[in-house]
C-alpha cells in the first residue's frame, strides 16, 4: 500500500485494533483499515509521532515544528492545537484515560504535560540528569509515573507540578521499557526487557513485590480473586497465581494457549479461572489442581477480548474483537451471538443467569437471552468519558450499573437505557464489584481492599 510521499515517522493502532494511523514527513496523516483509508492534512508540516486517544475517536499528532494537533479519527477535522517547542524531537505521546491530560516525551529525556481540554501547557518535567523513557498517567490523571533510562521510577504530581517520590530503585537496574498504574491507581508496575518486574505502592513509594521473568517481556495484566486473597497475572502465554498479601507464587504456572493471553476471570467461588487468548480459544483452569480442566474451547478466527462466568459457574460468556459473543457450558457453545457491532469491552450475566450483558468500545450495550441468544434490548450508554470496565444488573433486573475506567459509576434503566440520577464520582480504590438496590436509590460498591461502601444516588 502506498500511504505517503515521504518517510513515515509515526504509526499506531487504534485501541480496538480495527484502524491504523500513520504520519509522514510530507505532512499527511492517513487512517485506514484493510479496505479503506481516511486522509488528514493538518498544516502540511512533517508529522513525527501519532497516537490514538483511549476511546479511538481522536488522533493526536506531533509535527516537525514541535506543535501538537488533535483530530477527529472519523472525519479528520482538527479539534484542537497545542503550541510546542521548535527543534525538540518528540519520542512518544500519551493520553490520560479521560483525555484531559497529554504527556509528551522528548528524545532529550524530558517530558511536557498539556491540558487536553484547553491546550495549555501545564508542566515541564525533568528528573535531574536522568533521561525519562516511559510515562503513564494514573486513572484520575492526577499523577504521572516516570520510568528512566537509569532504571528508576518517579511519581509526579500533575496538579501541583512537583515530584512526589523518586528516584526509586528496585530490581530494574537500567532502561525501564514499560510502566503502568493499576486500574485503581494504588500500584505501579515497571519493568525492562531483561524480565525484571517491580510492583510499587503508589501512595507510599514502597516496593511491594518483584519478579524475574526470562525472554521477551510484555506488560503483565492482573486479575483478583473474588475474595481478594489471590492475584492472577497473565503474561504472554502463561498464567501465574500469587498470594496477594505475601507475593508468593501459588502452585505451578498455567500453560496451554498457543498465543498471548488477553483476558482472565475467576468463577464466583474462586475455584476456576477462564482465559481467552489471541489464539481464538477459551480455556477453563482448575485453581486447586493448577491445570486446565477441559480441552480448549475453540472460537472462530478472532482473538478473545472478554470472558466471564455465570453466577452459578455452569456457563461462561466470551466476547471477541470482531463483536461476536458466545455462551459456553463446560465443553461446547450453547449460544452463538453475532450482534455485528464493534469490539467488545465487557460481558456479564444477570443474577439468575438468564440474560447476558455486553458493552462495546462505543458504549453500546446489548442485552440477550442466554438460552436462545435472542437480543432483548440495546442502548447507547451516553455519558461515560472513558471505557466501561464493569457492568452489572440490579437484583430485580430492572436497572444496570456501569463503572468506567476512571471509577465513575452510573445507573441506567434496563428497559429504556435512560440514566437514573447523577453519576457517582470520587471512588477511591479499585472497584471490583458493584450493584444497586431494587428501588434504584442506593449503590453498594466493593473494593480490592475488602471494604464496602454504600452510596445514596440522589445525594451523589
Amino acid at each position: 500500500l502506498q500511504w505517503h510521499n515521504d518517510a513515515v515517522w509515526g504509526i499506531a493502532f487504534s485501541p480496538d485494533g480495527s484502524k491504523i494511523v500513520s504520519g509522514s514527513e510530507d505532512g499527511t496523516i492517513k487512517i485506514w483499515d484493510t479496505t479503506a483509508t481516511a486522509d488528514i492534512n493538518p498544516d502540511r508540516n512533517g508529522v513525527h509521532s501519532v497516537a490514538f486517544g483511549p476511546d479511538g475517536t481522536t488522533v493526536l499528532l506531533v509535527e516537525s515544528t514541535g506543535n501538537l494537533q488533535i483530530c477527529d479519527a472519523i472525519s479528520g477535522d482538527r479539534l484542537g492545537a497545542f503550541q510546542g517547542e521548535y527543534g525538540r524531537e518528540v519520542k512518544s505521546v500519551v493520553f490520560s484515560v479521560d483525555q484531559t491530560k497529554i504527556g509528551v516525551i522528548f528524545y532529550d529525556g524530558r517530558v511536557r504535560i498539556w491540558d487536553g481540554i484547553t491546550a495549555m501547557p501545564l508542566h515541564n518535567v525533568q528528573i535531574g540528569e536522568q533521561s525519562i523513557q516511559r510515562i503513564a498517567f494514573s486513572p484520575d490523571a492526577s499523577r504521572l509515573a516516570l520510568g528512566t533510562e537509569e532504571g528508576t521510577v518517579n511519581i509526579w504530581d500533575v496538579t501541583q507540578g512537583r515530584l512526589i517520590y523518586g528516584p526509586l530503585r528496585g530490581s530494574v537496574h537500567r532502561n525501564i521499557r514499560f510502566i503502568q498504574f493499576s486500574s485503581d491507581g494504588t500500584e505501579i508496575v515497571a519493568g525492562d526487557f531483561d524480565g525484571s518486574v517491580d510492583i510499587w505502592d503508589a501512595g507510599k513509594a514502597v516496593l511491594l513485590n518483584l519478579q524475574q521473568y526470562h525472554g521477551d517481556v510484555v506488560l503483565p495484566s492482573i486479575a483478583f480473586s473474588p475474595d481478594g486473597t489471590r492475584i492472577v497475572w497473565y503474561l504472554d502465554r502463561t498464567i501465574r497465581m500469587w498470594d496477594a498479601a505475601t507475593g508468593t507464587q501459588l502452585g505451578q504456572s498455567l500453560r496451554g494457549h498457543d498465543a498471548n493471553i488477553t483476558c482472565v476471570a475467576f468463577s464466583s467461588d474462586g475455584s476456576k479461572i477462564v482465559s481467552g487468548s489471541e489464539d481464538s480459544t477459551v480455556r477453563i483452569w482448575d485453581v486447586a489442581a493448577c491445570r486446565h480442566s477441559s480441552n480448549s474451547l475453540q472460537r472462530d478466527d478472532e482473538m478473545v477480548s472478554g470472558v466471564a462466568f455465570s453466577p452459578d459457574g455452569s456457563k461462561m460468556i466470551s466476547g471477541s474483537y470482531d463483536g461476536t459473543i458466545k455462551i459456553w457450558d463446560a465443553t461446547q457453545v450453547v449460544a452463538d451471538l453475532d450482534p455485528d457491532r464493534h469490539a467488545l469491552h465487557s460481558v456479564a450475566f444477570n443474577p439468575d443467569g438468564t440474560k447476558v450483558l455486553a458493552i462495546d468500545c462505543t458504549g453500546y450495550l446489548q442485552i440477550y437471552d442466554s438460552i436462545s441468544g435472542d437480543p432483548l434490548a440495546g442502548h447507547t450508554l451516553a455519558g461515560h468519558i472513558s471505557n466501561v470496565s464493569l457492568i452489572a444488573f440490579s437484583p430485580d433486573g430492572r436497572r444496570i450499573v456501569s463503572v468506567s475506567e476512571n471509577q465513575t459509576v452510573r445507573v441506567w434503566d434496563a428497559a429504556t437505557g435512560v440514566q437514573l440520577g447523577q453519576p457517582l464520582q470520587g471512588f477511591e480504590g479499585k472497584v471490583t464489584s458493584v450493584n444497586c438496590s431494587s428501588d434504584g436509590s442506593k449503590i453498594v460498591s466493593g473494593y480490592k481492599d475488602s471494604t464496602l461502601r454504600i452510596w445514596d444516588i440522589a445525594a451523589g
